[in-house]
């Protein structure tokens, strides 16, 4: 009995200060994200001189690399726009709900930020899977799965998006964009290393 009420507790004071709490945790998240961007941008320049390097500069694979780089730069900097927008919303609007009413409110037709940003992460996907010869090996783990996922609070299946962003904190919202621009980084990375593997074999 004694250890029901101390759960109760909890869950009121969870319940009560949600919004600090997840402001805490995704601040500890965006923090995470930020050091792996760093990271990830060092990754990648080292990538792209070695496929340079170890392909003898052979135009097919220049080619492939440089199209990886621009297809990341600009899903990046897509996800960069949103957060921004987001942010800038978020102070014109102090409504708690805000950021559910920013992806999941229709702004072309029946599209919304939600659909769109799902449809532009499948996008990228389908065209670097493009750019090595073979993909059969290739272990992308969890980075950018937008699978539905099932929802203990709902006690149903969900999509990725509403899973994500659906009556989350502006602060959680954030900072799960960049975890985001951070799983594309690892995708790209991923695809690099197989264009610069196919390549040196080739050359020697």
């Amino acid at each position: 009995m004694k250890s029901m009420n101390i759960l109760s507790h909890l869950s009121y004071l969870i319940e009560k200060n949600k919004n600090s709490l997840f402001g805490f945790c995704f601040l500890l998240i965006s923090l995470g994200s930020f050091s792996q961007n760093i990271s990830a941008s060092i990754t990648r320049d080292s990538l792209y001189k070695a496929i340079k390097s170890f392909t003898k500069n052979d135009s097919l694979y220049i080619r492939k690399s440089d199209s990886a780089k621009k297809i990341t730069n600009d899903l990046v900097a897509y996800i960069s726009r949103v957060s921004e927008d987001l942010k800038q919303t978020s102070k014109q609007n102090s409504n708690y709900q805000i950021t559910t009413i920013y992806f999941f409110a229709p702004y072309n037709g029946t599209a919304t930020i939600a659909t769109d940003l799902k449809m532009q992460i499948n996008n990228y996907k389908k065209l670097m899977l493009l750019m090595p010869d073979s993909t059969k090996k290739l272990n992308f783990q969890y980075n950018l799965n937008l699978d539905d996922v099932y929802s203990l609070t709902e006690n149903k299946s969900v999509t990725w998006e509403h899973n994500s962003f659906y009556d989350m904190p502006v602060s959680a919202a954030i900072a799960l964009l960049g975890s985001l621009q951070s799983q594309v980084y690892a995708y790209e990375e991923i695809i690099l290393r197989a264009i610069l593997k196919e390549g040196s074999l080739k050359k020697n």
